[in-house]
């Protein structure tokens, strides 16, 4: 990977570019891929939170006057902390629950004019233990607008709404990396046929395929890392611009308490400028390898 100039290849038109579109190439991966690692993250916190608790959902029914809806609130409570598989249980207030609704309805929501069910969140110890059907008959038995939402459902949507994504993400990054491949390819026959001449006269001086390759591999490698480097940098102050705008927006909110990127994830995010290097630098390789043995 020494710097060599046996080859003026530093001339070409075909490579000056190669530091702007492997630049570009880089950006896009890094982004696609820290956008993967957040979504892996959100998909194994939305799962860890949702899959641990069950919540049980008391509605007021018409007719029904306000210590009577009490009374069958204290009694699927008591029903559900004798429930097997189910840990604590608390009955959420009725300030926890409008502040649950103020991101949709607005932070003035009167109790005397919205008629709001009563909560109860139940931990969950053991999930097989638990009969969900079972309980929900008892707690209708008891009242009958009463439904218990263990979130299955709506964790399982999203979970697999996040994984395709999941899979677009990388899905891009392995459209991105073959992309540079072909790049190479075709910029490093553009080299071979430009200095035609010049890898004859070496060939009839004693110069090796191997020779004329680590000319075109060395070119190629520090043109494609300086492109990669800063390709990276760049994306590493979209990253970072989209975390600011993302704490600003969020401020106390339950969205403050999405998941980032780690250390290792970083670490991960910064190697992808010399893999790219390294990549291009093996297809260049392998392209005037496979080339000078088909012409000669």
């Amino acid at each position: 990977m020494a710097r060599t100039d046996h080859l003026p290849l530093s001339t070409d038109p075909s490579t000056k570019l190669m530091p702007w579109l492997v630049g570009f190439l880089v950006f896009i991966a890094v982004l696609a891929t820290s956008g993967s690692m957040l979504l892996t993250g959100l998909a194994d916190m939305w799962d860890k939170g949702l899959s641990g608790s069950v919540t049980i959902q008391i509605p007021p029914l018409e007719g029904d006057s306000e210590v009577e809806t009490t009374a069958k609130t204290e009694n699927i409570l008591e029903a559900v902390q004798k429930t097997q598989g189910l840990g604590e249980v608390r009955l959420l207030p009725n300030t926890e629950i409008i502040e649950l609704l103020s991101p949709w309805l607005g932070e003035n929501i009167n109790p005397e004019n919205l008629p709001l069910p009563k909560l109860i969140e139940a931990e969950i110890d053991n999930l097989e233990a638990v009969d969900f059907e079972e309980l929900n008959r008892r707690l209708r038995a008891i009242s009958p607008g009463a439904i218990v939402d263990s979130h299955d459902v709506w964790r399982d949507h999203m979970i697999g709404l996040l994984n395709i994504l999941r899979l677009v993400g990388l899905s891009v990054v392995a459209l991105v990396t073959l992309s540079g491949v072909i790049m190479v390819v075709f910029a490093t026959r553009g080299g071979l046929v430009a200095h035609n001449e010049v890898i004859e006269v070496l060939h009839l001086i004693g110069a090796r395929d191997s020779f004329i390759a680590r000319q075109f591999q060395s070119h190629v490698f520090w043109a494609a890392l300086k492109g990669a480097v800063i390709g990276a940098i760049l994306s590493f102050g979209v990253i970072w611009g989209l975390a600011e705008m993302a704490n600003n927006l969020t401020g106390d909110s339950n969205l403050s308490t999405l998941p980032g990127l780690d250390t290792t994830q970083l670490v991960i995010l910064g190697f992808i400028a010399p893999i790219a290097s390294f990549i291009a630098m093996y297809a260049a390789r392998r392209t005037v390898l496979t080339t000078l043995q088909k012409i000669m």
